[in-house]
């Protein structure tokens, strides 16, 4: 009798700790457009771009829209356009993604930390490694969307900017 007693409040405890970190997980749903004044400038934040997510528990379709600032390498703004899908489940997931003249096929892993989906995608380009690594998280109200990005090419560091998303 008190080994199942012993199970039964281990089982509640387990529960009722679990509980908060999933009420904890924002719901990403909507059209996310950048708000380039409050996003860090760097050579990887685009001059405009549009996500529109479709959550379904901790499965993510996103519908992503960039287009390119000017630069010295690319006088004209490029528009790329991709459809990624992934869950928050730690399992690899594959997609496409168009970069400036090609396409290339990586894999996304992503895990939940508390509230803050942390997105690990991977690549390769021209036969070089290209690393992706995203915090999202959604602010107190739900109206703001802040990606903290790192990314790395062929082992060198190709920037790290702040791009904040505001809900339309």
């Amino acid at each position: 009798m008190q080994i199942r007693v012993t199970f039964s409040l281990t089982t509640c405890a387990v529960a009722l700790l679990a509980a908060p970190a999933l009420a904890q997980r924002p719901n990403l749903n909507g059209t996310w457009t950048i708000d380039t004044a409050l996003s860090a400038k760097s050579p990887m934040t685009p001059a405009s771009s549009t996500y529109i997510i479709v959550q379904h528990g901790d499965t993510l379709s996103v519908d992503r829209t960039n287009v390119s600032a000017p630069s010295a390498q690319m006088p004209e703004p490029m528009t790329l356009k991709s459809k990624l899908v992934w869950a928050v489940d730690g399992q690899p997931w594959k997609n496409t993604l168009p970069l400036v003249g090609a396409e290339v096929e990586t894999t996304t892993v992503s895990t939940w930390a508390g509230d803050t989906m942390v997105v690990h995608v991977t690549g390769q380009v021209q036969g070089s490694d290209l690393v992706q690594d995203d915090r999202w998280s959604l602010s107190a109200d739900g109206k703001a969307l802040t990606i903290h990005r790192g990314v790395t090419y062929a082992g060198q560091e190709m920037g790290a900017p702040t791009l904040v998303y505001i809900k339309q």
